[in-house]
C-alpha cells in the first residue's frame, strides 16, 4: 500500500469500490455481468496479460451469483489486482480514469470535475469526470469552481444561448440542478442514451439555463 494511503482511506476507498460493483448488479441482467466486467479489463492499462487473463476466468459463473453479496464478493476477489492498485493508488487511478477520452474537439476540461463541449447548436453541454474517490465536500468544492469558470468562458462567447447537462446525476439529483439554476427537462430518449452514453446503465436525464441567467447565477 502507498504510504500516502491511511487504513481508514484505504478503507473508505474500499466502500466505494464495493457500492460501485452492488450499482452493477442491480442495473443489469445477469446475462450481461460477466461481459460488462470483461469489458472494463482494456481500462486497466497496467495489469499484464497474466493478470486479465486471470481475471477474466476468475469471472466465469458470475451468472451464478443467488444475491448480492455472492456477486460482489466474486466480483472482487476476481478484480483483486485492480482493487490493489486502486488503494495504494486512489488518485493516480482517478487522473487515469478522465484523461483526454472524455475530451471532443470542440471541449475542453474546466477543473478535476467538470468538462465541458461547445456542441453543433453552438450550445454549451457540462459533463462530469469520473470522481469516485473525491469526498462530497470537496466534489460540491469543484462544482460552483467549475461553473464559475464556465460563466467566464461564456461572458468571452457570446455565440452560446444555453447550457445544458446531461448525466445520470441528473436524474438522481434534480434538486441539486434546480437549486444551481437549471431547469430538469427529463430522461432523454433510449436512442440518444445508446448515441451518446452506450457504457451507461443509468437513465440519463437532461437539464438546461439560458446563458444569461448561468452567468448571472455563477460569476464571481
Amino acid at each position: 500500500m502507498s504510504i500516502e494511503t491511511s487504513d481508514t482511506e484505504a478503507a473508505r476507498i474500499e466502500k466505494v469500490i464495493r457500492k460501485h460493483v452492488t450499482e452493477t448488479y442491480h442495473l443489469l441482467d445477469r446475462s450481461e455481468w460477466e461481459n460488462d466486467f470483461t469489458s472494463r479489463l482494456p481500462n486497466f492499462s497496467w495489469l499484464s496479460e497474466e493478470e486479465v487473463a486471470t481475471i477474466t476466468e476468475q469471472l466465469e459463473g458470475i451468472e451464478e451469483a443467488q444475491d448480492v453479496d455472492a456477486f460482489t464478493t466474486h466480483v472482487l476477489r476476481a478484480f483483486k489486482p485492480v482493487v490493489t492498485y486502486i488503494k495504494a493508488n486512489p488518485r493516480e487511478y482517478q487522473k487515469e480514469q478522465q484523461g483526454d477520452a472524455y475530451l471532443t474537439e470542440n471541449g475542453d476540461r474546466l477543473n478535476e470535475l467538470l468538462h465541458y463541449h461547445i456542441g453543433a447548436d453552438n450550445n454549451m453541454h457540462l459533463h462530469v469526470f469520473p470522481n469516485m474517490f473525491t469526498s462530497q465536500g470537496e466534489q460540491l468544492r469543484l462544482l460552483r469552481e467549475g461553473l464559475q469558470l464556465a460563466a467566464e468562458k461564456l461572458r468571452d462567447d457570446t455565440t452560446v444561448q444555453k447550457v445544458y447537462a446531461t448525466s445520470w446525476i441528473v436524474t438522481e439529483n434534480p434538486r441539486l440542478l434546480e437549486m444551481l439554476g437549471f431547469t430538469v427537462e427529463g430522461p432523454i430518449t433510449k436512442e440518444e442514451q445508446e448515441q451518446l452514453f452506450g457504457g451507461e446503465h443509468r437513465v440519463v436525464s437532461r437539464a438546461s439555463i439560458p446563458r444569461e441567467e448561468f452567468i448571472d447565477k455563477h460569476s464571481t
